[in-house]
């Protein structure tokens, strides 16, 4: 076994721990959701995924939404609009795909060329704090 796949052995277990305290804290009126997604990626891109999932629509819709935020949230503070940008642009292509039958995973190669092509303006703070 790689010491790749030992540290997401590692990582999967923490998480099952995790999750099972936080459901054991849910109140009786809250609703639980639950996504699990393991993901492959290799040099050249993603190539296989395998998702399990527990939930209404709205509430994994929740879920998924906050993952990706914390996801963003990880990225450095003047790189967290272009890892954003990157995240809506992989939801739209690969819903744009998948509409057509057409399986084939978005590669971080197809985005970075979707983004070579937009020009991103300089952070610019607003000089009137009055407004926020």
């Amino acid at each position: 076994m790689s010491k790749a796949q030992q540290e997401a052995l590692e990582a999967l277990d923490e998480s099952y721990k995790d999750t099972i305290e936080l459901i054991k804290s849910a109140k009786p009126d809250d609703q639980v959701a639950l996504l699990s997604i393991a993901a492959i990626v290799n040099p050249s891109g993603f190539t296989r995924a395998g998702a399990h999932t527990l939930g209404t629509f709205s509430v994994l819709m929740t879920a998924a939404g906050q993952s990706l935020v914390q996801i963003v949230m990880m990225a450095p503070d003047d790189e967290r609009d272009r890892a954003l940008f990157r995240a809506m642009a992989m939801i739209t292509e690969t819903v744009r795909r998948k509409r057509k039958g057409n399986e084939t995973p978005v590669t971080s190669a197809d985005i970075d060329r979707a983004t070579c092509l937009i020009g991103f303006p300089e952070p610019n703070p607003c000089p009137d704090t009055k407004l926020h």
